[in-house]
């Protein structure tokens, strides 16, 4: 994925990969019907992996975003000093202007990356709760399925 701390996320989409083909191979030998069947909360649920990732990745912009402003305002601060030791009074003033005018941006795109933050992180949760359940649904299905066949066999051979 290339971002960076969403190794829990990469490592979900690919158990998700794994769980498909195993479905897909269980499926196979028990007929295609069952196979969209089982396949198709797999299919929804790395959808939402995706989506999560897309959300990360708009995230990242927007960080990267707030760096380039805090390059800015420093660099316009820097101008200002400059500008307060030369005797030129107005490009002082005018330095200052855009030092008031970088922060002010600065503040703003701070406060809405952190909103949008603390969304995709909300998000993030609830769409990663989505998947561990329906993963764990899958996975009692599936142990149910193997019970059921076991006792079957268990039975054929008391027989």
């Amino acid at each position: 994925m290339g971002l960076t701390g969403d190794a829990e996320l990469a490592r979900l989409l690919h158990l998700l990969s794994q769980s498909a083909e195993a479905v897909r191979q269980r499926a196979h030998s028990k007929g295609a019907t069952e196979e969209s069947e089982l396949l198709e909360p797999l299919r929804d649920a790395h959808r939402q992996a995706h989506a999560v990732e897309l959300l990360l990745r708009r995230r990242e912009a927007r960080l990267k975003e707030l760096f380039e402003l805090q390059h800015a305002a420093e660099n316009a601060r820097a101008k200002a000093a400059k500008a307060a030791t030369d005797a030129n009074t107005q490009l002082a003033e005018s330095a200052a202007a855009a030092v008031q005018a970088a922060e002010r941006a600065l503040e703003s795109t701070t406060t809405a990356v952190r909103c949008e933050f603390q969304r995709a992180q909300a998000e993030k949760k609830a769409a990663m709760d989505a998947i561990v359940k329906e993963y764990l649904r899958m996975q009692i299905k599936h142990h149910e399925e193997n019970a059921r066949t076991w006792a079957e066999m268990l039975k054929q051979m008391e027989q």
